[in-house]
């Protein structure tokens, strides 16, 4: 006799989150995955991580490197460094506008340290205590033409 299986539950699939702007988008099929490529580029700007982006999107990071690939024609890793650097030339406008611009001095010495070589000015004082006999000793050997190591 054959052995009746017993009806096995299905697994429901994990709810995809979608990024704002798609909150109303149909649930892609596993081969025709939707990115939105504009988000993606704003959080990478903001120095997200592509893993921290994959997440947030539903899908894992390495699916986000290929479909970068496929869809953009760049490595994942070369589009980061892009829209890292835009963002920290944004960064850095901003801070001029704030600091030159609008005259905010807190912002024009924050500019000025990061863009400039300004440093803040550390001053060291120092306290030295020398008994006078021998400072004597150690000038009076100088005066006579010798030096300490003579004596």
């Amino acid at each position: 006799m054959t052995e009746k299986k017993k009806p096995t539950k299905q697994k429901t699939p994990p709810e995809v989150v979608f990024p704002e702007g798609m909150a109303n988008a149909k649930k892609p099929k596993k081969n025709n995955l939707l990115i939105d490529w504009e988000f993606v580029d704003r959080r990478l700007s903001e120095g997200c991580s592509g893993t921290e982006i994959a997440a947030s999107i539903g899908v894992c990071f390495r699916t986000l490197s290929r479909r970068c690939r496929k869809d953009r024609g760049i490595a994942f890793e070369e589009l980061g460094q892009a829209m890292r650097a835009k963002g920290v030339a944004f960064a850095k406008s901003v801070f001029y506008r704030k600091a030159f611009v609008e005259k905010d001095t807190a912002s024009a010495i924050f500019w000025m340290k990061n863009n400039a070589g300004w440093t803040d000015r550390r001053q060291v004082e120092q306290n030295v205590n020398v008994n006078q006999s021998s400072f004597e000793d150690l000038v009076g050997g100088v005066e006579n033409g010798q030096t300490p190591e003579e004596e």
